[in-house]
């Protein structure tokens, strides 16, 4: 057994799984749900599409892992979207393809394993030039940019250099983009949702660690090494739990954001 790859994944569950097990008190708090048959409801969908996208990841496996790796731009993107430009897509190009610059053939060797051993290797180079596309869309505000951000993106292309892709993903996602939204959203909750909050966390957290491992379960019937299923627990777990994860927030956006004409009116107003 690999034991570097047992702590990645109790790393995982520990750090990055919580914050999206936030969302139900999220989706509560945003008022998607009301009542506990609108929490059922949310439930319900909310693990329906987690499994129509993995049911989607084992018949379609590389259109999967081509989308996973758009998404994540998108998402990732989102922790700098008020500094940069296009939703702070120029981040989540560099986060996500830094990796494949200096460590290609360990990238590819993940996404043989995450795709059942059907990745092609120009999803490694589109990577890599996503990492070029993404510095050309920074340019034109890099006179505007944050001495954080620019801290931030120098530090972790430098543990993209050092570290293997698998800690260089856990070190960003489990101590920046986590607790990152952990914190941002946390400060918004009473003392009373920050108790249920907690309890909501550890619950979904243990369900989603024991669907996993009856999914594992499942998979090891077949020739599948403790490394290869360690790697798929950990990716294609993440990558469909992403989806419903990202309409939830897609949806609190968009509910939370006054009307443009609104905005106008009372600029108009201030104005006047």
């Amino acid at each position: 057994m690999d034991i570097s790859l047992l702590l990645a994944m109790i790393l995982l569950v520990l750090t990055g799984l919580p914050h999206g097990a936030l969302d139900p008190v999220l989706a509560y708090r945003h008022h998607v749900y009301t009542s506990k048959w609108g929490a059922f409801g949310f439930y319900a969908t909310y693990l329906g599409i987690t499994l129509l996208a993995l049911a989607t990841w084992i018949y379609q496996p590389v259109v999967s892992l081509l989308c996973f790796l758009a998404y994540s731009m998108v998402h990732f993107g989102r922790d700098w979207q008020h500094e940069l430009p296009f939703k702070g897509l120029a981040y989540g190009c560099i986060i996500l393809g830094s990796p494949a610059l200096f460590h290609s053939q360990q990238v590819h060797e993940i996404f043989q394993i995450i795709s059942f051993g059907h990745s092609p290797e120009w999803l490694v180079h589109a990577l890599q030039i996503s990492v070029g596309l993404g510095m050309a869309l920074m340019l034109p505000t890099k006179s505007q940019l944050s001495t954080k951000l620019w801290l931030e993106q120098i530090g972790l292309f430098c543990t993209a250099i050092i570290f293997e892709p698998l800690w260089y993903f856990l070190i960003y996602f489990c101590f920046l983009h986590s607790p990152k939204h952990l914190l941002e959203e946390w400060k918004h909750l009473s003392h009373l949702q920050k108790k249920v909050a907690i309890k909501v966390m550890v619950t979904i957290t243990f369900a989603t660690c024991l669907l996993v491992l009856v999914l594992s379960q499942q998979l090891s019937s077949v020739e599948v090494t403790f490394s290869e299923l360690s790697y798929q627990a950990m990716f294609i777990g993440l990558a469909t739990l992403t989806i419903p994860h990202m309409l939830l927030m897609a949806w609190i956006q968009h509910s939370t954001t006054p009307p443009r004409s609104s905005i106008i009116t009372k600029v108009n107003t201030n104005v006047v």
